[in-house]
């Protein structure tokens, strides 16, 4: 079932979008995503209720942000830290570091790995 307050905010426009600052972080839970135009083409956006600050629009358009999302795959409901680590210093591009709370995967069984010695 989906969020129809955040279907209704959409419609006028987007809840405040996250401003990227050094050491800034977001924790709260993921309500919904949609799909947003830019100038560069079309983006990802994750609306999360903020423990602060209420539902901010983040806006997948950060390279390193966007391959957090790729890999760990935070679902809609589920509880996500992010934050931003800043530029990279020789680079410039922005560093992030994404966290989900969700059950930990089960771990090998490196007993049955001896037999490989």
């Amino acid at each position: 079932m989906s969020d129809l307050s955040i279907k209704l905010d959409s419609e006028r426009g987007y809840p405040p979008s996250w401003v990227v600052k050094e050491g800034e972080k977001i924790v709260g839970e993921i309500k919904s995503y949609n799909r947003a135009y830019t100038v560069y083409g079309e983006a990802w956006v994750c609306h999360i209720e903020d423990e602060k600050r209420g539902l901010i629009a983040v806006w997948l358009t950060h390279t390193v942000l966007l391959d957090w999302f790729k890999k760990l795959k935070p679902k809609v409901g589920e509880r996500i830290g992010i934050k931003c680590n800043g530029k990279h210093p020789e680079k410039g591009y922005w560093q992030f570091l994404v966290i989900i709370d969700r059950d930990e995967p089960e771990m090998p069984d490196f007993e049955a790995l001896e037999a490989w010695d």
